[in-house]
């Protein structure tokens, strides 16, 4: 199908409905899309099917864009504006010269294009992005615990929150049972952001990634987690521009968190208050003998001490 300047849900009371299914079904949208203009508008792409838009594309905030498997895409010439709802399945593409998200994209498949977080956005899923990523808003990397891609630069800015769950506290970094873990191929830069300016937002989850006890932590132990990483280095880096929050952190607690950076990557900190156990070492044997000696040499300077202020005083000693 070929048209011009493309509407889903044009009126401010209409609901629209526009589904792309099957390899080899096309549309062409030559120029512009509105997925829910005024009204409310829904577009599924599945099973191989593929949009084309010639200039630009936006979702209002009570629209949707659902983008299936086996091949299905989504592409747009210039930006992409959403307000409302991306889903992306594995398998899915997404491509826009830049995607600006103020609503929520759940990425499981792949963005090409540039993508500015906004702030009130969210960005989830376990999927790659084939550009930069300027972050505000949320970041919930994975479904549950999991690995987040991006083929280019994080800038990181104020404002954003960072979604951090852990399920096992000796899992996997990126892995479920883990902990959450942000890759980038190239810079990490965080000159942009103010003391404070980002939060981590810890979760605990059980093995059923519900949210509850995480196996394996143990509150008078200290713990170093990776959850993020940078093939071309962090710049700007201090441990300031960090605040914790662990209200959801169902585990007792006796420490406290703080992020670190330790070469190409930023960690999350535990750091228990809990006082080392006393030693309980046994002294090994040249150990004992060492000190009978000198005990017994002890002994006998004593004897001698004694023995010359009786020698001083007159007294003969008894026969």
């Amino acid at each position: 199908m070929n048209n011009g300047l493309g509407f889903i849900g044009l009126q401010s009371s209409g609901v629209g409905i526009a589904t792309v299914d099957g390899a080899g079904s096309i549309w062409n949208n030559n120029g512009a899309l509105r997925v829910g203009s005024s009204g409310q508008g829904t577009l599924n792409i599945t099973g191989g099917g593929v949009v084309n838009v010639g200039t630009d594309s936006s979702v209002n905030s009570v629209s949707a864009v659902y983008v299936g498997s086996g091949g299905s895409e989504f592409n747009t010439v210039g930006s992409l504006t959403n307000a409302g709802l991306i889903d992306i399945a594995a398998g899915g593409v997404v491509k826009a010269s830049v995607v600006n998200n103020s609503g929520r994209v759940h990425n499981n498949g792949l963005i090409e294009g540039n993508f500015n977080n906004l702030a009130g956005g969210t960005l989830s899923g376990s999927g790659t992005i084939l550009g930069d990523l300027n972050l505000s808003g949320i970041l919930a990397v994975g479904n549950s615990p999991g690995t987040m891609t991006v083929m280019g630069n994080v800038n990181w800015n104020d404002g954003t929150t960072f979604e951090l769950e852990l399920s096992d506290a000796t899992g996997t970094a990126g892995s479920d049972p883990g902990w959450d873990l942000l890759l980038a191929d190239g810079v990490m830069d965080l000159s942009g952001v103010s003391a404070g300016g980002i939060a981590i937002l810890l979760t605990s989850l059980d093995l059923a990634n519900i949210p509850g006890m995480a196996v394996n932590f143990n509150g008078n132990s200290d713990y170093h987690w990776i959850f993020a990483t940078a093939d071309g280095g962090i710049t700007g880096f201090d441990s300031s521009l960090f605040t914790i929050d662990s209200t959801n952190f169902w585990n007792s607690l006796n420490g406290m968190f703080a992020v670190s950076m330790g070469g190409d990557s930023l960690f999350l900190d535990y750091t228990t208050n809990a006082l080392p156990e006393p030693s309980n070492t046994v002294p090994e044997p040249a150990s004992l003998a060492i000190w009978s000696i000198m005990g017994l040499g002890a002994v006998a300077m004593r004897r001698r001490s004694k023995r010359s202020k009786t020698t001083r005083g007159g007294a003969e000693p008894a026969s």
